[in-house]
């Protein structure tokens, strides 16, 4: 039904749009295949298994001009097929539709509803490891707002609200619906420098945090506040910075344990040393919290740990020809668990390493083949947080038309 509506929204637009749009709408075709080594992402004493994954994929996208508006549909969907794990097949999609709106000379702004289904990650480490397919859905509304003010600042506002949902019941205290506003003052001297000063609300809900002795649910629910200070500094064409500082603190309903406040960031530095060859490298600190819904005690089925997740990473492009390009990235991630429920021992450490290296060949105006290897490797052992090794190796061939 989702998919027959995305089709029926596209069609629709991309009739209209030719007349009335400076950009063409278009529809594709994708085709990839993966070796996937250790699939389920477990130990080495966990039986390993690996496989191959062919996916055929469909998108197509339009652009409508309504007056001063602009209203762009996308979407894309995905067959994907593994070879000797037949039971996790399953049909993977995302698609939006965002409008650009405009009221006046100082009042703009954007609307957005977005979904997407995947298959969730194996072995998350803060959740449930599972061989069985699991289905995670995400569905999003967005809602912002810009006003300028008077000289060089403008008002910014924002209201979103977003749901996470997953087929298996092994998974109910990791669903959420999660909603909240922003509000921020941003100041723009100049085309190098911006500053923006806001705060953030988020409200998130558990409908199944916990499982009770009798087998009813207990809800969850937790409030958490941030105050943002945003640099943006372009000081030319080659470099670009961007640096978030905030404070966080995150209050909830039922376990006042759980309470937890901090300071996190990021940096994030762009640089092209030449007109082909690129540099991205970010740094970050966030706070947050895990939940893991696996049966400890009859009459609670959630343990909780609060979380810091220390990440670094690093990504380079290089464009040897005018059709060829080279990637290589790679990524460093720690995370602290702090046990609030006392006895469970769910304290701990681990580290998770990844790295990528891939080649991409625009062999036509409208299509492109591109290869790539990643590997990844966790260590270090807590409740929530297996180590594995893992590997896939694969290439994909996409094609559009417009």
């Amino acid at each position: 039904m989702r998919l027959t509506l995305l089709a029926a929204l596209i069609a629709s637009s991309l009739s209209a749009q030719a007349q009335v749009s400076d950009e063409p709408p278009f529809v594709g075709g994708s085709l990839s295949w993966t070796q996937l080594r250790n699939l389920y992402r477990v130990s080495a004493d966990q039986n390993p298994q690996d496989d191959q994954l062919l996916a055929i994929g469909v998108q197509g996208g339009a652009q409508l001009k309504l007056g001063r508006q602009r209203l762009k549909l996308e979407g894309r969907a995905a067959q994907n097929n593994y070879s000797n794990n037949s039971e996790l097949r399953h049909l993977g999609y995302s698609a939006a539709a965002t409008l650009d709106w405009t009221v006046g000379s100082q009042f703009s702004g954007l609307a957005r509803l977005s979904s997407q289904q995947q298959i969730a990650a194996f072995n998350p480490g803060n959740a449930p490891s599972t061989r069985a397919k699991n289905l995670e859905r995400f569905d999003q509304a967005r809602f912002e707002a810009r006003y300028g003010l008077p000289g060089l600042w403008a008002l910014e506002g924002a209201y979103s609200a977003n749901k996470r949902s997953y087929s298996l019941a092994l998974y109910d205290a990791q669903r959420t619906n999660q909603h909240g506003p922003e509000l921020a003052l941003r100041w723009q001297p100049g085309t190098t420098l911006t500053l923006r000063f806001g705060v953030r609300q988020s409200d998130v809900t558990v409908p199944r945090a916990r499982t009770l002795a009798d087998g009813s649910f207990e809800q969850e629910r937790s409030s958490r506040r941030d105050l943002d200070t945003l640099v943006v500094w372009n000081p030319d064409p080659r470099h670009s910075v961007l640096a978030r500082l905030s404070h966080s603190r995150t209050e909830y309903d039922n376990l006042a344990a759980r309470t937890n406040s901090g300071n996190n960031g990021r940096v994030d530095w762009t640089w092209s040393p030449t007109t082909t060859l690129r540099f991205q490298t970010s740094l970050s600190r966030d706070l947050g919290v895990d939940q893991r819904g696996e049966s400890i005690d009859p009459s609670l089925t959630t343990l909780t740990n609060n979380r810091r997740t220390d990440t670094f990473a690093v990504s380079a492009s290089y464009a040897l020809t005018a059709k060829v390009s080279l990637e290589a990235g790679g990524r460093d991630a720690r995370r602290t668990f702090d046990d609030v429920v006392a006895g469970l021992g769910a304290s701990g450490r681990d580290r998770t390493r990844s790295a990528n290296i891939g080649a991409r060949w625009r062999f036509d105006r409208n299509g492109q083949l591109g290869c790539q290897i990643t590997g990844d490797h966790r260590g270090g052992t807590t409740l929530y947080s297996a180590p594995f090794t893992a590997y896939s190796a694969g290439c994909t061939v996409q094609y559009r038309l417009s």
